[in-house]
């Protein structure tokens, strides 16, 4: 993912039908609430049931970028009405930008859906993503050794599920939350991913505060879902499918509402990023993004309770 480079210059405009505009208010917002505490779960509306236990071909259309384009883009591209949701850069590894930071509550109160992202350790060598750098423009805190591939294995797996919580606690998402750890496209996914991954994964549902999802490229989606749905299955998560945002196979993705994400050819998919790296220009406002379909319009959404 990475999200949309800011140096992508050529505008791009979505052919094909757009998604009609609703009620920024309709949307599913989850409560505000510490997280831990009781009864904490948001309830679910009837539209979103519909949306996720009835309705196999729901399609809601959603984009991500690096940086947080500003209140008043935001407002307008969500009051244009073709996107549902937007993606959520928690600070992590190997994303250092924090310009999402303490946006929840004003991205909600206009009617976002969201899905929130966590960008862990990648195979990468042994620096930041030179489309990340460049799309940033800004250095956090944090290091930019924090990102290596030499990180890679369960101990660091266990560090980062760790910070991912408290940066997910600290922005005020509910308890059941879902967080997307970001696995960026490889050619063979090497132990020490595996090894990474599955014990981030572990430690999430072991701690229960978060529940944990996977945002992966087709090549590997295969693999990394086998991996992670045997760790649901050893932390007694049966209920619940893991949450799989999958990307590629842009060839194939066309912008209308008959787009489902199991048309990558992935039937645990549940969101489809398609296009990357293009300019779109909503209602004046023109922002570098990544296109992608869910079904639901807030992935993120608490849709189960999580283990106490």
């Amino acid at each position: 993912m990475l999200a949309a480079s800011l140096a992508v210059a050529l505008v791009v405009s979505c052919g094909g039908k757009e998604a009609p505009t609703e009620i920024a208010s309709s949307l599913p917002r989850a409560k505000d609430v510490i997280p831990g505490q009781g009864d904490d779960l948001p309830y679910l509306t009837e539209a979103m049931r519909r949306a996720t236990d009835e309705d196999t071909t729901a399609s809601y259309a959603g984009f991500d970028t690096y940086a947080y384009p500003g209140d008043a883009t935001m407002r307008a591209w969500r009051a244009e009405g073709t996107y549902h949701w937007v993606g959520y850069y928690l600070p992590s590894p190997c994303h250092k930008g924090r310009t999402w930071v303490g946006k929840r509550q004003a991205l909600q109160d206009m009617g976002w859906g969201l899905a929130i992202v966590y960008v862990g350790q990648q195979t990468w060598g042994s620096e930041l993503n030179p489309v990340a750098r460049r799309s940033s423009g800004k250095r956090s805190s944090r290091t930019v050794s924090d990102c290596q591939a030499s990180y890679l294995g369960a101990a660091r797996g266990i560090q980062d599920a760790n910070d991912a919580i408290a940066v997910a606690r600290a922005e005020g998402f509910p308890r059941g939350t879902v967080v997307f750890l970001d696995v960026e496209r490889m050619e063979i996914v090497p132990p020490s991913m595996r090894a990474y991954y599955k014990a981030w994964t572990e430690r999430m549902l072991a701690e229960g505060t978060f529940v944990p999802g996977a945002y992966v490229h087709t090549h590997n989606a295969k693999v990394i879902f086998g991996d992670i749905k045997g760790m649901y299955a050893a932390a007694g998560r049966t209920d619940v499918e893991p949450p799989f945002w999958i990307a590629g196979k842009g060839e194939d993705f066309s912008f209308t509402l008959d787009r489902n994400p199991m048309q990558i050819g992935h039937e645990f998919a549940t969101m489809w990023q398609g296009k990357i790296d293009i300019v779109e220009r909503r209602a004046g406002k023109k922002l570098p993004i990544d296109v992608n379909v869910a079904k639901t319009p807030d992935p993120s959404h608490p849709l189960t309770a999580v283990a106490d």
